[in-house]
């Protein structure tokens, strides 16, 4: 009966770790060979977010506020920090993430890669 319990136990910790991971700060460094301006760096960022369907909340001259909302039930809000040289992902809030800890759904994680992959396939950036 005790080792029924613990193998629950070992099950339910390992199904948890499968789904959750650290959360990530995707960051990109801009090649200056490039010499993009920041606008340009903003536009290209909107035009990433727009195909990955994020709603863009708010956009300063540095950064870009947007969320992203799953099927109704899940969504993560981030703010892009940008600059003409480079720019960063930032967790900011999400509601049925389960982020806790330092630890978010991993989906959250591949949804903000996702965009800092198709930022580089854009501009051909490896």
């Amino acid at each position: 009966m005790i080792k029924n319990v613990f193998l629950v136990i070992a099950l339910i910790t390992l199904t948890a770790c499968k789904v959750m991971a650290p959360v990530t700060t995707p960051h990109a460094q801009i090649p200056a060979s490039y010499q993009l301006t920041s606008t340009q760096v903003k536009n290209t960022l909107l035009e990433v977010l727009s195909e990955r369907r994020w709603d863009v909340q708010r956009i300063t001259d540095t950064q870009i506020f947007a969320k992203h909302n799953k099927q109704d039930r899940h969504d993560a809000s981030i703010v892009i920090d940008y600059s003409s040289h480079d720019f960063t992902i930032r967790y900011q809030d999400s509601h049925n993430m389960k982020y806790g800890n330092g630890m978010i759904h991993r989906n959250y994680n591949r949804w903000v890669e996702t965009i800092r992959i198709d930022f580089n396939r854009k501009l051909n950036i490896n």
